[in-house]
């Protein structure tokens, strides 16, 4: 379809728009036309097949009528023996005559003309008899039998007007048969392809917006990709700028990735120095320490924890951002297959409980309860990655849970799907944060228990490393006293 748009070349939306509504609009329009001068000539063909039937039977009214008056006149003479009756039969006579003159002439047939000229015959042969005959005499009673010899010419040229009018009526029922299937067919052959074509500029119209839309969600999550956009020039425009955010987006993100690097090892050789240092206070090597200076010292070693947890996440937020990148570069790598089974089999039951026992002071403190329990598993994955999930998650339950309340660690499996739910108790997760949750360094309202603050990438880390294993990471259940996460993974 790009070379439809080419051949129109479309300035603007605007532009293509009116160009569709006037391609559409032609065959409607001339199946209108069609439709309008076809039923003109109908109406016009009828108006004369009116005028006509209403000619031949007045026509005929009046040579009936004519005929009586030539009879009733004829005989007054016969009778009377009144010359002066002569002109009154003379003047009905062509009252008789007139008429037929006028159907002989819309009939136009040589029957029609063959009893217009028998009747003209007889009424002259009566006409001289009346003239020239005396009333009594056997010629003039001979002669006035030419009246019934009228009267049936005059019948038969009547019917003769009915079959015409007839005819006509029919051959304007068969015209107005022809317009009607006419009409039909030519809607038949025009309705489709005025569909055809709104189909088909609906889809010039909505494909590029599309194309679009489409290019800025991928761009939304973090997909890059050239944009090659045909129609109109300021949708080409546009892609043409998104092509150019894109090559900026990927420089900065190139630029943050290359930074958090640097930073992350730069911070690392002065921590190591630190963390060295406070461990040689803590064990008193270079001196017995007071209570005050153990408590500044246990302050330093914790906050040096910290800063090296700190140190780690984005070490390793960098790492997966960069796989995910990679990923993203090749679509067909993103499928769900199942996990490869070329990574060393792992007893799911002996990571949980390991993941949970480096947290035991962190729960001996907080007095939560961890309750473990699923099948046995054996899974062919990425170790490290699902242990700093689980890692995340628990570390979570036990900071933003319930004191004294309970964590679950638990797992069910079902065809190709392993599912591991972490649940504690505590605050649900408001409504209008659970959707940003999962974004890196976002922090909630809720308060972090214990001294060690958050960073804000441990969920987005736990995400990207479930999802480097083709599996997801979900708020599944955030009901009152209860939150739950939920991993699921190809099995």
């Amino acid at each position: 379809m790009n070379w439809i748009l080419r051949f129109l070349q479309p300035q603007t939306v605007w532009q293509l728009v009116v160009m569709a509504l006037m391609v559409v609009v032609t065959p409607l329009a001339w199946l209108l036309y069609s439709t309008a001068i076809s039923l003109q000539t109908l109406t016009i063909d009828s108006r004369e097949v009116t005028q006509e039937s209403v000619t031949l039977a007045e026509s005929g009214r009046s040579a009936r009528a004519a005929l009586i008056d030539m009879e009733r006149i004829a005989r007054q003479f016969v009778v009377l023996e009144d010359k002066t009756l002569l002109d009154l039969y003379r003047t009905s006579a062509e009252s008789l005559l007139t008429p037929l003159h006028t159907i002989g002439s819309t009939l136009n047939s040589y029957r029609a003309d063959q009893l217009v000229r028998d009747i003209e015959q007889a009424e002259s042969i009566l006409s001289k008899s009346l003239q020239n005959d005396s009333a009594k005499s056997k010629a003039l009673a001979q002669s006035l039998t030419n009246l019934s010899v009228i009267q049936d010419r005059l019948d038969q040229l009547i019917s003769l007007t009915r079959q015409h009018t007839e005819a006509l009526l029919g051959a304007l029922g068969s015209k107005a048969s022809d317009v009607r299937q006419n009409v039909f067919q030519s809607a038949l052959i025009l309705v489709p392809i005025t569909l055809l074509l709104i189909a088909l500029f609906t889809v010039l119209i909505v494909r590029p917006i599309r194309h679009l839309r489409l290019a800025i969600r991928r761009l939304g999550t973090g997909q890059q990709r050239q944009i090659q956009l045909f129609g109109p020039s300021e949708l080409v425009q546009l892609a043409e700028e998104l092509n150019s955010l894109q090559h900026r987006l990927a420089q900065v993100e190139e630029q943050k990735q290359q930074f958090l690097r640097h930073v992350s090892h730069e911070l690392k050789t002065p921590l190591a120095s630190i963390r060295e240092g406070t461990s040689l206070l803590q064990d008193e090597l270079v001196g017995e320490l007071s209570l005050q200076q153990k408590e500044v010292v246990k302050l330093v070693d914790e906050n040096g924890k910290y800063l090296q947890k700190l140190i780690e996440n984005l070490l390793q937020f960098n790492r997966l951002n960069f796989d995910t990148q990679n990923r993203q570069k090749s679509p067909d790598n993103q499928d769900k297959s199942p996990l490869p089974t070329d990574a060393p089999a792992f007893d799911l039951n002996d990571l949980v409980t390991h993941t949970v026992q480096q947290h035991w002071l962190a729960l001996s403190q907080s007095g939560q309860k961890v309750c473990i329990g699923g099948p046995q598993v054996s899974l062919h994955c990425h170790q490290e990655k699902l242990r700093t999930t689980l890692d995340n998650l628990i570390s979570n339950a036990i900071a933003y849970g319930s004191r004294r309340g309970k964590i679950w660690v638990v797992w069910t499996e079902s065809a190709n799907l392993l599912e591991i739910q972490v649940r504690n108790t505590g605050a649900p997760i408001p409504s209008s944060e659970a959707d940003y949750i999962f974004e890196p360094f976002f922090q909630g309202s809720a308060k972090r228990s214990g001294a060690v603050k958050g960073s804000g990438i441990g969920l987005s880390v736990a995400k990207e490393s479930i999802q480097s294993l083709k599996g997801d990471l979900q708020l599944s259940d955030n009901q009152p006293e209860s939150i739950c996460f939920s991993i699921c993974l190809p099995y």
